[in-house]
């Protein structure tokens, strides 16, 4: 163990920071870093506490011209940026108020959320300090936290969440007292800032095992804070087509996503039918849910917006779940090229989605595989093909040309155009000027 905590003391960005702040800023590794060391893994991500304020870290980082970005002054952290690599430094804490400072890391440690997380490794004499078991524990594959559950919770209740990451999230079973804790006091994350849950919450979407946290954020009552939209889905019944409710089909689509921490991917896997509960009816005694993908698009951006995601990543996830609904069967040429041209830069996305989503559970009455390939192959031809414009291609006219046949500046002309390119993705060998100026002027004449 000696030998890899001396390979972390000397990676290259531990020993710039450390010239930087000087030995008097006492600097010791935590979070991560530590965990992974003691898992056998390459240590990634590093976290550094030291005694110096953050007003003096910020002016030795200045001093010696290292760009940073103050991630939260109140809290003690500044995000110093080595290499392109992004190394928070946060001053030790206050055990009873987090935005209170100290300094030594034997009272900084206590006001760590978890015994595995309340370990350090001193940057100047390399000792480990691990005054709460958090090695064995980690050894153990136990979650607890650093003593009273009761009050760690209660002085930041996103640590509620963070449980199901530090536990479930990677395989850990999470100490009784302080899952009965949790449970009793989720109540409490509904008083938390939104930007904080969103965070928390991707990172858990993110992990191979985000299905198995959904299961317990709803088995804890945090599910019905964090997004309360989920929650009608619970134990709703479908169709004939499918073995699961929509909950747990959900969460089968999560699965079965391959690229497992690709975020935009993953929700809109839990997002694509998150409307069926608004669009149930009944047709000739069976169950339906027709147009659920408009109802979830409206859902998932309802959502996503609470939970302050940005724009683009909103608008990636509404859009794959507007489109899940397009079928692998039957469709035809011209609607692989509509697809091609909705989803854009997202269809490899699309692509994984509905696949994930066909094996969710389904009744199929088909053999997947030879169908999945047929369909790729058919999009595949339509991508690339070179008889014809692909797709995203723009016309061989313009709105000029509509012009010129007398049709005045306005609606009409978008109108035109807009048909013309819906007819030539069916018939793509439509797309020729002379032929076009000839259907613009049938078409112009039926809208004039």
């Amino acid at each position: 163990m000696q030998k890899k905590i001396k390979e972390l003391l000397n990676r290259k960005e531990v020993t710039f920071l450390q010239k930087v702040l000087g030995t008097d800023a006492d600097l010791h590794i935590v979070g991560g870093a530590v965990r992974d060391l003691f898992l056998e893994k390459d240590p990634k991500d590093i976290d550094l506490a030291t005694k110096l304020t953050p007003q003096k870290v910020i002016s030795k980082l200045e001093k010696n011209k290292v760009r940073y970005v103050p991630l939260g002054i109140r809290r003690g952290t500044i995000a110093a940026i080595v290499d392109h690599q992004s190394i928070e430094i946060t001053t030790f804490r206050n055990p009873q108020q987090e935005d209170v400072f100290t300094d030594s890391i034997e009272q900084d440690l206590p006001a760590r959320d978890f015994t595995i997380n309340a370990i350090a490794i001193s940057v100047n004499t390399g000792k480990l300090i691990d005054p709460f078991g958090g090695e064995q524990d980690l050894k153990k594959g136990i979650l607890k936290t650093v003593g009273d559950p009761t009050l760690r919770f209660t002085e930041d209740p996103h640590r509620i969440l963070r449980l199901i990451r530090f536990g479930t999230g990677h395989g850990r079973v999470v100490e009784k007292a302080t899952l009965e804790a949790a449970k009793k006091l989720s109540h409490l994350l509904q008083h938390e800032k939104v930007e904080r849950i969103g965070m928390e919450f991707s990172k858990i979407m993110m992990l191979p095992t985000t299905s198995n946290c959904l299961r317990e954020m709803n088995e804890l009552g945090i599910l019905s804070i964090v997004l309360p939209e989920l929650i009608p889905c619970v134990g709703l019944e479908q169709n004939q087509h499918h073995k699961l409710d929509v909950f747990e089909h959900t969460l089968s689509v999560v699965d079965n996503v391959e690229d497992y921490d690709n975020l935009k991917l993953k929700l809109a896997a839990l997002f694509h039918d998150i409307g069926k509960p608004e669009s149930i009816t009944e047709v000739n005694g069976r169950r339906r849910m027709i147009g659920h993908e408009l109802v979830s698009e409206r859902i998932a951006k309802e959502a996503m917006t609470r939970l302050k995601y940005s724009n683009f990543m909103v608008e990636c996830v509404t859009t794959l779940v507007r489109l899940h609904m397009k079928p692998i069967i039957g469709m035809k040429s011209g609607g692989i090229r509509r697809l091609i041209r909705d989803a854009g830069f997202l269809l490899e996305d699309w692509m994984a989605l509905k696949k994930a989503d066909i094996l969710g559970g389904r009744n199929l009455d088909y053999d997947f595989e030879p169908t999945w390939k047929e369909f790729v192959d058919r999009v595949d031809y339509e991508l690339y093909r070179t008889d014809v414009a692909a797709p995203k291609d723009p016309l061989e006219i313009g709105g000029k040309d509509i012009m010129s046949l007398g049709i005045p500046q306005g609606p009409v002309v978008g109108q035109v155009l807009a048909l013309l390119r819906e007819e030539v993705l069916e018939d793509p060998t439509l797309n020729k000027r002379d032929v076009l100026l000839v259907r613009a002027a049938e078409i112009a004449e039926k809208q004039l």
